[in-house]
């Protein structure tokens, strides 16, 4: 997934490795994503692979002393432009993009993943592709969601499962509800999810339309809801 996050956050701009890194945790969900140490040697790759390509910024540092007529003047001044220079004398690298990288990034969109960590990345880069290929970016993540939506059902229906988990399903089954039914409106008529019913209290312990009741505690949700 980084090879797509790295590729796709170059498309509209040169960063440095620690812009990338800021892009990357800005992201919904992006918290933890990358570190330095994966986020440097997997820039080394895409490089040699000829996906990006290195822009050096500036010139190896070389402090100026300012003519100030103090020499305790220009020796702070020395010192501070020393510290603000890049570890080791390098000049700061930015990456762009290159057209190699903009077909893989093409490729890595098309590919076929669309679980939770990866569609909302792909999401963001949908403008990238044509109408088809979007159609059936969007086709493959209704199949997942239609397949979740019915573990979800069955897990719900099983009588071993306590209060808790029962709500925490009906939680999830809400969500994934809601993006089915977004999906159906950005698909093209016909080839959308169907309309997804919202689960009921009874089954799952959670109201869609509202926060429900307090329910007392060590008395489960349907049972308090059959005696009302």
């Amino acid at each position: 997934m980084l090879e797509l996050v790295l590729l796709g956050q170059l498309v509209d701009a040169e960063l440095h490795g620690y812009e990338l890194k800021k892009r990357i945790e800005g992201f919904p969900g992006g918290e933890g994503a990358t570190s330095f140490g994966s986020l440097y040697p997997a820039l080394n790759r895409l490089a040699r692979a000829g996906m990006v390509e290195v822009v050096p910024e500036g010139r190896r540092f070389r402090p100026q002393i300012p003519m100030t007529g103090s020499l305790d003047g220009e020796a702070l001044l020395f010192r501070n432009r020393r510290a603000k220079a890049p570890r080791g004398g390098r000049s700061r690298k930015a990456y762009r993009l290159t057209e190699a990288g903009r077909r893989r990034l093409i490729q890595l969109l098309n590919d076929d993943s669309v679980d939770d960590r990866v569609f909302p990345w792909k999401v963001s880069l949908v403008h990238l592709l044509g109408d088809a290929e979007r159609e059936r970016l969007f086709g493959r993540r209704v199949e997942l969601l239609r397949r979740r939506r019915a573990d979800i059902d069955q897990a719900i229906t099983a009588g071993s499962i306590n209060r808790y988990r029962r709500e925490h399903l009906g939680v999830q089954l809400v969500s994934v509800d809601q993006e089915l039914r977004w999906l159906d409106s950005v698909l093209p008529a016909g080839s959308g999810a169907p309309a997804a019913e919202s689960p009921t209290a009874g089954a799952s312990g959670v109201d869609p339309q509202g926060p429900r009741a307090r329910v007392p505690s060590g008395r489960p949700a349907v049972a308090q809801e059959a005696t009302t």
